[in-house]
Formats: structure tokens, C-alpha cells, sequence
């Protein structure tokens, strides 16, 4: 089984059965001066890796934008296999497609990674929830976005502030640790 750490109501840790959601991970983004967008891109590499070798399910979502005739193309290195899932969804929520929606409700939990932490994972996050699932939100492998102030970094905390009343917040690393003991 796979699994993620999350915490119960009565603040015991248990594990969850966990797909990794990579959201948004597509060329427009890039080439990108923040720093902090490159650690996330690394990271949601190491997290994508670490998925694929352990047999983790991954599904990647996108967006597409209706003045758009085709979806942006995966950064180097996302390019989906054909045993991973893909979904697209036409408003920030994931769950704005009825497949993923599906999918996350059979899979109970997700480790949530990818760009846009200000808008994509908290409305995933707070959709999951409504809907009985569970995020862990891989802080280090999201990025958030801004449009004049305040800066990526502070609309990023904000964003991870938001989603742990409501989520888990992991590292990469420690997500990656605690998927690697349930394995044992």
C-alpha cells in the first residue's frame, strides 16, 4: 500500500493510501528569474521520481484555458507516461474535472505538488475536504504566482498558511521518508 502521513482529529499520525497530483507543471511558466520557482520545479522532480520508482500513481492535471486551442507543453522532464493519469480542468480547483474528482475520491488522499499554491492547491485542498479526501501539500514542490505585490514568497506562505488549517504540509523529503517506511 502506499501511503501518506496525516494527521486525525485527535492528532495521531496514521497512514492514507496517496496518489500524487502534479498540477500545472508546463512550459508558459518557464524561463523564470524566482529562485524559489526553480527549488519547487527540483523538488516536484524529486517527489515525481521518487513516485514512479515506488509505484506511487501520479496524475498530472493542467489547465485549459478556453482561448487556447491546445494545452502548453510539460516542462523537461514531466512528460506523462502512459501508465500515469492526466487530467484537465477548466477552473482552479483540480476537482473542476469530473475524472479527477472520481479518481481522488476512490484514492481517499493526495500529496499535492505543482505551481500555483495561491489559487490550484488551496481550492483542491478545501475541495478535498468538502468531499471527505485528504491533501498533504508539498510545500517545497509548489510555487505560487503574483501579479504585482505581494511577492511569490508571501502569497506562498499565505497559501501554505491556508491550506494547514484545513490539510497536512509536508517536505518533499519527509513525504518521500514517510512513503519509503509504509513500503518496508
Amino acid at each position: 500500500m502506499n501511503a501518506i502521513v496525516t494527521k486525525s482529529s485527535a492528532n495521531e499520525w496514521r497512514l492514507q493510501t496517496a496518489v500524487l497530483v502534479l498540477a500545472d507543471v508546463q512550459k508558459p511558466y518557464e524561463p523564470n528569474v524566482d529562485p524559489a520557482f526553480h527549488a519547487a520545479v527540483e523538488n516536484c522532480q524529486l517527489a515525481l521520481s521518487f513516485a514512479r520508482r515506488a509505484g506511487i500513481p501520479v496524475a498530472f492535471v493542467r489547465r485549459q484555458y478556453p482561448w487556447l486551442t491546445t494545452c502548453q507543453p510539460w516542462l523537461a522532464g514531466f512528460m506523462p507516461s502512459r501508465s500515469e493519469m492526466v487530467f484537465e480542468r477548466s477552473h482552479h480547483s483540480c476537482y473542476a474535472s469530473d475524472a479527477f474528482a472520481q479518481m481522488a475520491d476512490v484514492a481517499g488522499a493526495l500529496a499535492f505538488a505543482g505551481f500555483f499554491s495561491e489559487s490550484t492547491a488551496v481550492a483542491t485542498t478545501m475541495d478535498a475536504l468538502r468531499r471527505g479526501g485528504r491533501v498533504t501539500f508539498l510545500r517545497d514542490a509548489s510555487w505560487s504566482d503574483t501579479y504585482s505585490s505581494p511577492s511569490p514568497d508571501e502569497i506562498h506562505r499565505a497559501a501554505t498558511t491556508v491550506i494547514s488549517t484545513i490539510g497536512e504540509i509536508c517536505t518533499t523529503d519527509a513525504w518521500i521518508s514517510a512513503m519509503r517506511l509504509e513500503q518496508r
